[in-house]
């Protein structure tokens, strides 16, 4: 016998604002960016285009391009073409990054799911009692948004950028403060700042520079990572296992992710930790031939670190701490 029920109940039952914030709180993870970024990908795909070429952004990343990389006309196209999200005048629009920010994706999802007349707040407790991947709900509409990517996004996307934007921009702010202070500390070492890579720049997503300086006559292209945390220490692994191939001590960085950093164009990687930063070339003075049991050996490479890792001083052009 089909039991039915009035709106007023189900969204008592269903829909109560205690579960729809527990929901958005519990969809903010990192499964939520593996479930949807594909249904995401999808919907924006559809309507992104090449960086206009008469945009500013276009002709001020050709001149560096050509000034600073020393490439070609069929390189710096090859460069500069990468499909996004732009509006009217030509300037990357944040949604590009919904796809890997969880935070914005929890609330996007959290919108359709109550839209969709879901049971939120069965959803909710599917979660707690059971693993993301189990819940049917959250498999269902992925695969929903997968199949019908133009629905979806002329439904919710289309005209609502700015609400599923909110975390990107709070992470856009932290990082420009970032950058801002490296900019102030290099300014103090005597390095001229040339360029800084404006949001969604081809010079930052495809060849990983984030700010290129000029000191002496020299050119340094720059990446800048914002990191856990950063401490100086009078030993490394490396120095108690084998003790005299270094000079001994250095610093310890703590990143979530694993590093990346691209080694052909990057000449210096800077760490940041709240007022702390680190400023690396790239430089290792012993290489680890094995984990466990852990052996170093006098044998530099000149390669950036590639994990949460331990930095020996001669890696360090310059510490503040």
């Amino acid at each position: 016998m089909e039991i039915l029920i009035t709106q007023e109940q189900f969204e008592s039952v269903c829909l109560n604002e205690k579960c729809i914030n527990e929901l958005t709180t519990l969809l903010n993870t990192v499964e939520t960016k593996k479930f949807f970024r594909r249904p995401i990908d999808v919907a924006l795909d559809r309507h992104k285009q090449y960086m206009p070429k008469n945009s500013e952004q276009y002709k001020k990343d050709k001149d560096i391009l050509k000034r600073f990389f020393n490439f070609d006309d069929k390189r710096i196209d090859d460069v500069m073409s990468i499909k996004m999200m732009y509006d009217d005048d030509g300037n990357w629009m944040p949604i590009n990054k919904l796809n890997t920010n969880y935070s914005d994706l929890a609330v996007l999802i959290t919108d359709i799911l109550i839209d969709e007349k879901y049971c939120v707040c069965k959803i909710v407790e599917n979660l707690k009692t059971n693993k993301y991947s189990e819940v049917k709900e959250i498999n269902n509409l992925s695969n929903q948004m997968f199949d019908r990517p133009e629905h979806y996004y002329q439904k919710y996307l289309k005209g609502n950028y700015d609400k599923y934007i909110q975390n990107n921009r709070l992470n856009t702010t932290k990082g420009d403060k970032s950058e801002e202070f490296v900019i102030d500390e290099m300014t103090k070492l005597g390095y001229n700042l040339i360029y800084r890579a404006s949001e969604g720049s081809p010079i930052d997503t495809k060849l990983g520079v984030d700010m290129i300086f000029e000191k002496d006559g020299d050119i340094f292209k720059t990446q800048v990572k914002s990191v856990g945390s950063l401490s100086k220490l009078d030993q490394t692994p490396c120095d108690m296992v084998s003790s005299g191939i270094k000079e001994k001590g250095g610093y310890k960085v703590f990143k979530r992710n694993r590093i990346t950093v691209n080694e052909q164009y990057v000449d210096y990687l800077v760490f940041t930790s709240g007022k702390k930063m680190l400023v690396l070339k790239k430089y290792q003075p012993v290489s680890i031939e094995s984990i466990k049991p852990l052996k170093c050996v006098a044998k530099p490479i000149n390669e950036f670190p590639k994990n949460n890792t331990f930095i020996d001083k001669e890696s360090v052009v310059y510490s503040n701490f």
